[in-house]
This record gives structure tokens, C-alpha cells and sequence, in this order.
């Protein structure tokens, strides 16, 4: 009797996490990670991203009512390709879980690492599993876990001053952004936008761009290097200047 693969059944013409009633642990477990992942792409709120962990959670409680029927429910020579499949998504999920306590909290400190760490387990399984659509699945996933690392706001607030870290918790609470736009991305990790040796610096982008959220970085940059009087903040030059010569600028 051969398994069909996991990523059965068809894709849905909606963003709806398919039901986990009368299905398969493997299925139960691989629908609830689809959602986790809606809500970590789209990041609508604080609350999409919170709601990964207790999806995940739930999970762990799931495992103990539905592993072991699943198991004892197969034929013997389907049993090991299941358990290894299983240890794929387990993987997979403890990575989904690190990606959203990231994006909510900068934790932990060495994010990339561990999420290789549990995605190339995952993506190992899966090859033992001979599961190829999974696989596919898991190094798309791995990407896009990089890159999500690689936007995000506590990435680029981990090699600067504490009034930056306190600004991106307090965003990422109050206005649910977690992400930079590409051209926030390019000036603040390419371009050199905090470095504290450049006096002058000229944002031109177009509107909607995202200039003031990185007009707001570049000013508690300039707070570290300034003195704090009883008057206020003492810099040794002006901390924002706007320019009107064209639209968007």
C-alpha cells in the first residue's frame, strides 16, 4: 500500500488553513504549520506572530493523543518512512516556532544558526522519508526564514545601542512592524546609514518609501554620541534635515 505525500490534498483557492478534523497526525501536523506560516508572512499584528507559539504548543499536546494511533495504524514496512517523516515536521515546526519569537522579541541572539540547525535536519528527514515534495517545501521555507531574519528590525538593531533595541520593541508592539522595506534594508544595512562617523547623510527615496522610520533610527544614533544636559540633548550637529527639492525626497 503506498503513501501518497504529505503536501496532499490540492492546494485550496484561499489563504484558509485546511481542517485537521478527521486527518492523519502527519496531516494534522503539517495543516496547523501551514497556518503558522500564513501568519508569519503576512504579520498583520503582534498577535499573528504570537499566535505561531501557541500553535506550536498545542502541537506538543497534540503529539501525545495522535502520534502513537498513527504509528500503530500503518503497515510495518510504512513505519520507519512515517517516523522519519514525522521528525522532519517536528523539526520543522521548532523552526517555525524560533522564526516567531524572533521576529516578536530579537531572541535568541544566534537566530541563523539554529534555524539551520533544525532545517537542515528537517530537509534530512525528509530525503530519508523519500519525500521530495516536503523536501522542496523545507528549503523554500529555509529561504524565506533567512531573508525574514535578514529584514527584520532586531537584526539591525543587534550591532547598535540599547535606545535603538528599545525603539524596535516598542514598533514592533505598538505599529506590528516587523520587517524593513528593501530600501530601508539597503541604507541601514548597506549603505551605512547608523554609522556614527558619517556627519551627513542624504535619504532620497520616493513617497511611502519608508524615510521617517529611518530618519527615527538615525536619530537615537545620533543620541548615543550626544551629551544629555538639563535642557535636553546637546548635539554637535542637526540630527535630521528635510529636504523639499523634490518630491519624495
Amino acid at each position: 500500500m503506498e503513501r501518497s505525500s504529505t503536501l496532499d490534498p490540492r492546494p485550496r483557492g484561499n489563504d484558509r488553513c485546511p481542517s485537521v478534523a478527521k486527518v492523519d497526525w502527519d496531516k494534522r501536523l503539517l495543516f496547523r504549520l501551514y497556518d503558522c506560516w500564513l501568519r508569519l508572512l503576512r504579520k498583520n499584528s503582534w498577535d499573528d506572530l504570537d499566535s505561531v507559539r501557541e500553535i506550536v504548543a498545542g502541537l506538543g499536546e497534540d503529539q501525545k493523543a495522535f502520534e502513537a494511533q498513527l504509528l500503530k495504524a500503518e503497515h510495518p514496512e510504512e513505519t520507519t518512512a512515517l517516523a522519519i517523516r514525522l521528525v522532519s515536521l517536528y523539526h520543522l515546526a521548532k523552526a517555525t516556532e524560533l522564526l516567531a519569537v524572533y521576529m516578536l522579541q530579537g531572541e535568541p541572539a544566534g537566530i541563523s544558526a539554529e534555524l539551520d540547525r533544525h532545517f537542515e535536519a528537517s530537509g534530512t528527514a525528509a530525503l530519508r522519508a523519500q519525500d521530495p515534495p516536503l523536501q522542496v517545501l523545507i528549503n523554500w521555507l529555509h529561504l524565506s526564514a533567512r531573508r525574514m531574519v535578514a529584514g527584520s528590525l532586531w537584526w539591525v538593531a543587534r550591532a547598535v545601542n540599547s535606545r535603538v533595541t528599545r525603539f524596535v520593541n516598542s514598533v514592533t508592539r505598538a505599529q506590528g512592524l516587523f520587517e524593513l522595506l528593501p530600501p530601508q534594508r539597503a541604507a541601514l544595512l548597506e549603505e551605512g546609514l547608523l554609522d556614527s562617523a558619517s556627519r551627513a547623510v542624504v535619504v532620497d527615496l520616493p513617497t511611502s518609501a519608508g524615510k521617517t522610520v529611518l530618519a527615527e533610527f538615525r536619530v537615537l544614533q545620533a543620541l548615543t554620541n550626544s551629551t544629555p544636559t538639563k535642557d535636553g540633548w546637546r548635539t554637535s550637529h542637526p540630527l535630521v534635515h528635510w529636504s523639499r527639492r523634490s518630491p519624495g525626497v
